[in-house]
Parts: structure tokens; sequence; C-alpha cells
């Protein structure tokens, strides 16, 4: 970020505690630089949404785009797009297929060992042994693939516990709360 500079930050989804701490950093950031920051984000973590939104970011012709990705697949050509009209464009936490072709930067925490930590939270919670699964996102998203991933591998290696299998909520509490009950219930 320099002095003068326009960015865009676009959220993985509004009004989300993550995105809003996020935006705290970022805001933060651009103040000591000097630098101007716009955020905008879709109402659902769903890049359909996100998409158009990316295009009207585009056409306003920020200097830079820090953008969360909603999908490895389909955000990567339209943030080649950017890439292409001569935005910079830094990956936040989420990212692309080919982050290469569209990034000059990205940030993001070790997923894959995040997910395996959450067995190990299990295990200091108490249980030592059982039957376990994964509720994620959906399929797409690189940071939650890589959550389940990391959790299910860490499950593999211990033989105390036996993975039940993967299912995914979309980002929905009610969605999750049921899913959560059927495996108790079976």
């Amino acid at each position: 970020m320099a002095a003068g500079e326009d960015i865009t930050f676009i959220q993985g989804v509004k009004g989300d505690g993550f995105y809003i701490t996020m935006n705290c950093g970022v805001k933060a950031a651009a103040k000591k630089a000097g630098a101007n920051v716009k955020t905008v984000g879709p109402q659902k973590f769903d890049a359909t949404l996100q998409k158009p939104i990316l295009d009207a970011v585009i056409a306003s012709k920020p200097d830079a785009i820090l953008i969360a990705p909603n999908d490895v697949k389909a955000m990567q050509k339209p943030l080649e797009k950017a890439k292409k009209a001569g935005i910079e464009v830094v990956l936040v936490d989420t990212t692309v297929n080919e982050p290469a072709k569209v990034a000059v930067s990205a940030i993001s925490s070790n997923n894959y060992a995040g997910g395996a930590a959450a067995l190990k939270a299990v295990q200091r919670a108490g249980v030592s042994s059982g039957k376990v699964m994964g509720i994620g996102v959906r399929p797409g998203i690189s940071t939650t693939d890589a959550r389940d991933a990391g959790f299910k591998d860490a499950v593999a290696k211990n033989s105390n516990f036996e993975f039940i299998g993967q299912e995914y909520s979309q980002n929905e509490p009610a969605i999750a709360a049921q899913i959560t009950s059927a495996a108790i219930a079976a």
C-alpha cells in the first residue's frame, strides 16, 4: 500500500466476524500508508454472488484488490481479468487454483495444520476415542478444503478414532445442527 492508492477489499461474506476483523486490519494498514480503502462483499459465501462484485470493482479500476475468493475454480478467470486490467491482486485467506497467474501476493494460514489441530482440540476436551465427522462449508473453498483434509488425515493416523464422513452445511448454522443431530441419532 502506498499513499494515495485506491484499494478495494472484497470480503468472502459481509457481516462475518472473521472478515469484519480482517477489514479492521486492512483499514488500519491503509490509514498508516495513506491509502484509500473501499470494502465490499456478498451477502452469502457464494462465488455466484462474489463474481459480479468483482466485475464491478474491476470496472472501477482501483490500484489494487484484496480478495478472499469464494471458490478456487469459479474465481480464477475473473481474477485473471483483474490482472489483465493492470490491477494488483492480493489473495487473503482463501485462494484460487492457480494463484501465480493472478496475484502479486497471498496471505493465508496453514489450514491443513489447523484441521489436524482440531482433532487435538477434541482430545484436549477429554475425548480419547470414538466416531468423528467433518462438517465443512462446501467443496471448492481452499481454506476449508485444507482444514477438512487435515482433520481427516489426523483421524486416519489415530486408531482411537473412526472418521465417519464429511458433510457440508453451506455456511448455515441450522444445516450444521441438522447434520450433527442426524449423526448423533444414527
